[in-house]
């Protein structure tokens, strides 16, 4: 007696209904983890000019 549940085309609804009506709130985060990443990249990339700069003048 095995019952097989397509749970599938459930998570695939699921997944669509998601995507459509959260969309902003998805983008919201996309583009914070960007931002935040590119902040990061700056600060890290910065760091060697600055110090360099600073000894050079020594």
């Amino acid at each position: 007696m095995n019952k097989v549940i397509d749970i599938g085309q459930y998570i695939a609804v699921a997944v669509n209904w998601l995507t459509d009506h959260l969309e902003p709130f998805f983008n919201l985060i996309k583009n914070t983890v960007n931002a935040s990443i590119i902040g990061l990249e700056w600060v890290l990339t910065t760091i060697p000019f600055l110090l360099s700069s600073h000894y050079l003048q020594h």
